[in-house]
């Protein structure tokens, strides 16, 4: 039987590790929540996140927040607040994915689009100033 990780090897080394390590989970889990259609616990993963981090890191963070709170929107009945959290969350990812996420960011938008706008569906992202990728 092998020995357990250290807590350096498990979280790192130094307080900005573990930072980066704690705001990574929570981006994940937001994630996770978000495409099973937890929109308000995606939110409350994200905004731990961005609390673990700073600066231009979560800044792109609140994209995905303004992301979750479109979806909370939505299902609140509330369609014009949702199109405009995804107008924010739009222009806050236009500026790139936190780079602590490894995922596909613009597959998370798309998902949110079609919920809030199912009539446009993926012309959606045509018609917005969010450019995938970017």
């Amino acid at each position: 039987m092998s020995e357990p990780p250290s807590l350096e090897e498990w979280y790192g080394h130094g307080s900005d590790s573990f930072a980066q390590r704690q705001a990574q989970g929570a981006l994940l889990a937001g994630v996770r929540h978000l495409k099973r259609g937890e929109y308000f616990v995606a939110y409350n993963s994200w905004q731990r996140a961005e609390a673990a981090v700073g600066g231009s890191e979560a800044r792109r963070i609140r994209g995905l927040i303004h992301l979750a709170a479109a979806g909370v929107k939505h299902l609140g009945g509330d369609g014009r607040g949702a199109e405009r959290q995804l107008l924010r969350a739009r222009t806050r990812l236009e500026q790139g994915s936190p780079a602590l996420l490894d995922v596909d960011v613009d597959a998370l938008v798309l998902l949110i689009e079609q919920l809030v706008m199912p009539s446009r569906g993926a012309t959606a992202a045509g018609d917005s100033p969010y450019v995938p990728g970017g």
